[in-house]
Order: structure tokens, then sequence, then C-alpha cells
């Protein structure tokens, strides 16, 4: 088996991925949580919030989408395991309501820079989870999730794949009672080791062919 290791494009835009953070503020949470449109987009920090779901005053929700360039797959490509980090900052994690960090899909319109109308291009199927209280903070652990086969499905072998963290009280649609935040490293800073990371692995199948 082999393993390919991806990580996004740094800048805005990425040359063929990125990543950013989406934040919308109300003070109806009904009406942030359905919000189309983010307020703004955060792109371009070395850390920062990968989600949140918070209240003080306003309901604020922060939505992470990580995009990573796994063409050199191939269409060929069995994938047998996918695991999808993020290397803590050393901020320690608020955890208001015992919230859960979520994996899912995400649609943005470019594969290069995410726009405030991505806001809503997020999936409700969560393809790996980990409770906030499980989270290591250290500076530069990584936290790794191991994604199911509906994430593994959610790869493209020739093209972009396009992921996002929720937190578990915007997933599930419950109003937050307090500050539910992780932050990590994003992709804007020198080098690739404490960059989001997907590692991938995957077989081929036999170059040419041959029968006995």
């Amino acid at each position: 088996m082999a393993t390919l290791t991806v990580y996004p494009d740094a800048g805005n835009p990425g040359t063929t991925s990125c990543n950013a953070r989406a934040l919308v503020s109300n003070a109806v949470w009904a009406t942030a949580r359905g919000a189309t449109n983010a307020d703004e987009i955060r792109m371009g920090f070395a850390a920062n919030f990968i989600c949140r779901a918070h209240t003080i005053g306003d309901y604020f929700i922060d939505r992470g989408f990580f995009l990573f360039d796994t063409s050199a797959l191939t269409a060929g490509a069995t994938i047998s395991a996918a695991v999808l980090s993020f290397a803590a900052d050393g901020t320690a994690v608020l955890n208001a309501n015992t919230s859960t960090i979520h994996i899912v899909a995400s649609t943005p319109a470019s594969n290069t820079t995410i726009v405030v109308g991505d806001f809503d291009q997020v999936g409700a199927t969560s393809f790996a989870s980990m409770a906030l209280s499980s989270w290591v903070a250290t500076n530069t652990t990584y936290n790794d999730f191991t994604l199911d086969a509906n994430g593994r499905a959610n790869i493209s072998k020739t093209g972009v794949s396009k992921f996002a963290c929720r937190n578990s009280r915007d997933l599930d649609n419950l109003a937050p009672t307090g500050n539910n935040t992780v932050q990590a490293y994003y992709s804007d800073q020198t080098g690739t080791t404490t960059d989001p990371k997907l590692v991938i692995t995957y077989t081929l199948p036999p170059a040419g062919g041959f029968f006995a």
C-alpha cells in the first residue's frame, strides 16, 4: 500500500486548494445558523478557529473550510484509509456545552478561495468526530480524525477533496449557552510541519496486465 500526504495551499487565492474560516454572528440563533452568507472570511492566518459555536450577547458560528489537491491518487486508486489532522496552536479549548468537533463535506464555489457565499456550503453528515474534551491543545501536537467510509468517498481521486469543520451545537442545531471553540494552525505559515493535513492510504491496480 502507498500513502499520499497533502496540505491546503497557503495564500488567497491558493494555487489548487485553500483553507479559511467563515464567520456569522446574529442575535437570533436560527438566523445565524441558517445564514447563506458569512459576515466575514478569514484567510491568511497562521492559526485561527477551526470551528466555534459561541454566545455572549449575539450568537457566533465559525466553520473551517479545508481543501486538498488529491489528484495525485489518479482514478484507479482504491482508498483503504484516510486521516485528517489539525495541529493545535497551544490555545486551550473552550467547551461550555460539552461539545464535539465534526468533519463534514464542503462545496465552496471555488477550489482556491473561500467567499462569503460559501458559509452554507457545508454538509450535515459527520465523517469523523472528536469531543472537545479529548482535543490535545499542546502547541504543534496533531489531533487526528479517521474518516469513515462516507468520508473516504468524499475524497476526489482526480481533483480537489473538500472538507469542513462544524461544532456539534451548529451541526445539531442546539443554541449554545457559552463558548465552544477550538483553534489550530492553518497553512499560512512557513513550511508544512503544522499545516492541516490529509493522509490517504491507497493501492493502485497493477501496471499493464499479466495472464498465465
